[in-house]
């Protein structure tokens, strides 16, 4: 999921996002510690400081191991923490139109052809 749909379950499951600025310096290091050791290694890393996280996060996607590093390193709590679910204090009401897909399309292409 991303996008749009990303952004709204955000809103509705309240979810945490660390405020935590980029440290170019720190990725860089755990970077070049992949490069040297590997991505497992640098995944086996964040598993010893964040199970939870390290659970989440394949091993390959190294962007996302270095980031929750930094963010671990940084404030010195879970990445896993910081990004816990906090429903919001207010009523969430989801209203959604839909369409037959022949004629969403239909719509679509008669937008464009304008």
């Amino acid at each position: 999921m991303g996008g749009t749909g990303q952004y709204i379950s955000a809103v509705i499951e309240g979810w945490g996002v660390p405020e935590v600025p980029p440290h170019p310096d720190l990725r860089a290091e755990f970077e070049a510690y992949a490069g040297e050791r590997g991505a497992q290694a640098l995944h086996d890393w964040l598993a010893m400081l964040d199970p939870v996280a390290a659970g989440r996060i394949d091993y390959r996607n190294v962007r996302r191991v270095v980031r929750a590093l930094e963010v671990c390193t940084v404030t010195g709590k879970p990445i896993s923490k910081l990004q816990a679910k906090h429903p919001p204090p207010y009523a969430v009401l989801l209203t959604g139109l839909t369409l037959d897909r022949e004629a969403l399309y239909a719509r679509i292409e008669r937008a464009w052809t304008r």
